[in-house]
């Protein structure tokens, strides 16, 4: 069950037609895992006596949520009492976010381009989830930046 995107905030950042699916309680746990799980220390089961039998990503991963300000329950589970305002709200506009594109996604899957007035969009090689839609979680990201100076 989410608990992250919930009461309220779910018709506030939801669009009517993705409120309407009849898997939307299952959309948005999917997309609250997937959130959740970009900002798992993966490094951390690697440590882990169970890696070679559990797969990255596993709920049962013992690595840390690197987001400031997260809290966790001693089950594991998502402490909104506990965190800063700021990161709930974030995290609850780029968990509807990832439900949103999961829903256009699913609509544009069986058509090739599409023109409106003089643009064009094509729908080809999409890519499997933008990183722009992470973006509002920028501010409390702490994981280390990807590359290097050569």
């Amino acid at each position: 069950m989410s608990s992250i995107l919930t009461g309220g905030s779910v018709t506030e950042l939801l669009s009517e037609e993705a409120l309407d699916r009849a898997d939307i309680k299952a959309r948005i746990e999917r997309a609250e895992m997937r959130v959740v799980g970009r900002y798992r220390e993966k490094s951390a089961l690697r440590d882990s006596p169970l890696f070679f039998d559990e797969p990255i990503g596993a709920e049962t991963s013992p690595g840390i949520v690197q987001l400031r300000g997260w809290a966790e329950t001693d089950s594991g589970e998502p402490d909104i009492e506990a965190m800063p305002d700021g990161l709930v709200r974030r995290l609850r506009v780029v968990i509807a976010q990832v439900v949103q594109w999961g829903v256009k996604r699913e609509e544009t899957e069986q058509v090739d381009s599409e023109s409106i007035g003089s643009k064009s969009t094509s729908y080809k090689d999409l890519q499997d989830l933008p990183t722009r839609l992470f973006q509002p979680l920028d501010k409390y990201d702490t994981r280390a930046p990807f590359g290097d100076f050569w």
